[in-house]
């Protein structure tokens, strides 16, 4: 907000923790239902049209690609991996561009809104802002016309060591709200992660895990062997991952148990959610509320007593978000938010 938003919405935990397929479905499928006209999001890519070409073949999605996507499935290759490859073995004209595509994260993401946005026929205009720093995984900073720029999963590694070291990467508004973190609470925190999702793993069975979402049963039975035996996160992350069955991915699985995010669950609220937690507001902005109230089809949660008389899908939403800041507040020990603000 400091940084010249004028609303700040939640993305439900159901969405933010899935893969890029859902995390872009469930964004598109709420701002929909909000007066937005245009969504803004980075890419890694010179030639934005090939974003486009593939979105279309993934939108449209020929018979073809459908039963080599099914094919690739069939031999344990996570989605993204299983879709890289079928959409070049259906499209070899087409091998050179898919392969620029696929080779950034943010591009694959950017695919994934583009889809979401043909598929449910959603009146978006996407907007392209090409990434200035050294990709996502770089830890070298770039500098470009006195500005310097490094990706915020390093950003963040450097808040738990030397916060002061990030001034020169982050927003003036940013570093305000960052430089008095306690760090040593900070450097624990992975520490008690650990411990409360591996305990919550551990109460599970192998049938119990494979109710929940995106859980196969050789991944159940991997996550319910090791987590019987290893004592961190990253031990059963370098255990568990292989060449079809990526890090990122089992990362996400972990989190489940301790959220109860089921496949039952996630389909509902899916199908279902109306309403939409605001996490503050620009107070030159909040004359504006009630308009934007009316003109939505989905409830704004700004306050306690929005929570109230909620429709099955979105309690279910807000329960899952309740543990999730818990979780977070447990293992950092910081104190959690229920209220919009407004600045």
């Amino acid at each position: 907000l400091k940084a010249g938003a004028n609303i700040a919405l939640a993305l439900p935990t159901i969405y933010a923790s899935s893969s890029a397929t859902n995390f872009a479905s469930g964004a598109i499928k709420i701002l929909k239902k909000l007066p937005v006209s245009h969504l803004a999001f980075g890419v890694e890519i010179e030639n934005k049209d090939s974003l486009f070409d593939i979105a279309r073949l993934r939108a449209n999605e020929s018979a073809e690609l459908k039963e080599a996507l099914k094919k690739h499935l069939k031999r344990g290759e996570n989605y993204s991996v299983a879709l890289f490859e079928a959409l070049r073995e259906v499209y070899p004209e087409k091998k050179e561009e898919i392969s620029q595509v696929f080779l950034s994260a943010n591009n694959i993401l950017a695919v994934e809104y583009l889809v979401a946005i043909i598929k449910q026929k959603a009146k978006i205009t996407p907007i392209f802002i090409d990434r200035q720093d050294n990709g996502h995984s770089s830890l070298t900073p770039k500098q470009q016309n006195d500005i310097s720029y490094l990706p915020a999963s390093k950003v963040r590694e450097l808040i738990k060591t030397d916060v002061e070291s990030t001034r020169k990467f982050v927003p003036k508004s940013t570093f305000e709200a960052i430089k008095n973190l306690d760090a040593s609470k900070l450097g624990f925190a992975s520490e008690r992660l650990d411990a409360l999702l591996i305990s919550k793993l551990r109460e599970q069975t192998k049938e119990s895990l494979v109710m929940f979402q995106d859980y196969t049963f050789p991944i159940a039975n991997s996550l319910y062997l090791r987590a019987s035996k290893l004592t961190s996160i990253q031990e059963i992350l370098e255990a568990s991952k292989s060449k079809n069955v990526r890090e990122n991915r089992i990362r996400r699985l972990m989190f489940y148990p301790y959220l109860d995010v089921t496949k039952k669950k996630y389909s509902l609220i899916d199908k279902e959610l109306d309403s939409i937690v605001v996490l503050g507001v620009k107070k030159e902005f909040r004359p504006k509320l009630k308009e934007l109230a009316e003109s939505s089809k989905m409830k704004l949660i700004i306050s306690q007593k929005d929570r109230l008389n909620l429709k099955k899908a979105s309690e279910l939403s807000l329960e899952i978000d309740k543990k999730a800041s818990e979780l977070y507040s447990l293992a950092t020990k910081s104190q959690t938010q229920n209220n919009a603000i407004f600045v």
